[in-house]
């Protein structure tokens, strides 16, 4: 299985989303995951040349975002994150009102087999009002329970956790080592692997340093290879200030 991973910077236009389904490393994923998309711009999706191949689609947002952010193009809409999927179809897993903010589980089951599934936590998380990785802890402890009951072992987490990581500071890798045991703990087993050692994926325009801020987390999925995205191609090319991440993935292990 090939999931990819991008936050897109301010919309998922035509131009963004053939780049990524047409790209070398990125394209022909069984299931991407967006975030920064404006809800109409996820509603233009529909008429795309690649719509009946990925025809399970979900976008998520919470109303927060629009008029706090900048709107490119003058659109109206909100910013969200969207699950797209050829092969998978796409369920909320908690139905009610999402507690934690971008934090949000999904119930992801193959359309041709439905004991193939697992749950995918979307991730972009926001400094208000908790801060960045709080409403991590908080969502992992609220739900982990509920993956239990409903006999949900496999669990992947992934999107932008705004870390804000700089590898070449000691002490930013002593933070990153005490969140990730945390993540560990309370996710009983969630862990990043060492194929996304000292990977750099978003750089912040005020100081133009790269940070660690895109990751995937797996419990009881094999990762077989990780793909980061090339910076001259995605964010010195304009396309966003975030690259794009792969992972091919064993569900069977």
């Amino acid at each position: 299985m090939k999931i990819v991973s991008w936050n897109c910077h301010y919309g998922l236009d035509k131009n963004k989303f053939k780049k990524i389904v047409n790209h070398k490393d990125f394209g022909n994923a069984n299931v991407y995951a967006f975030q920064e998309v404006l809800e109409n711009e996820f509603t233009d999706i529909a008429d795309f040349d690649e719509k009946n191949v990925y025809k399970y689609r979900h976008w998520y947002g919470d109303h927060k975002e629009y008029g706090n952010c900048h709107i490119p193009r003058g659109a109206e809409g909100d910013l969200g994150i969207v699950l797209m999927s050829k092969d998978y179809k796409i369920q909320r897993f908690d139905q009610g009102l999402i507690k934690f903010r971008y934090v949000v589980p999904y119930l992801m089951t193959n359309k041709s087999d439905t004991k193939d599934k697992f749950i995918l936590i979307h991730v972009w998380t926001k400094g208000q009002p908790d801060g960045y990785i709080k409403p991590i802890y908080d969502a992992l402890e609220f739900y982990n329970e509920q993956f239990e009951l409903n006999d949900m072992k496999k669990v992947l987490m992934l999107g932008d956790f705004n870390f804000g990581i700089d590898f070449k500071n000691n002490q930013h890798r002593k933070i990153l080592t005490e969140i990730e045991e945390k993540i560990k703990g309370i996710g009983k087993g969630l862990i990043r692997s060492e194929k996304f050692s000292n990977s750099e994926t978003f750089k912040y325009a005020r100081n133009g340093n790269f940070y660690f801020n895109d990751c995937i987390y797996t419990k009881d999925i094999n990762v077989k290879n990780i793909v980061i995205g090339n910076k001259n191609d995605w964010i010195d090319s304009n396309m966003s200030d975030h690259c794009p991440i792969m992972a091919e993935l064993a569900l069977n292990n």
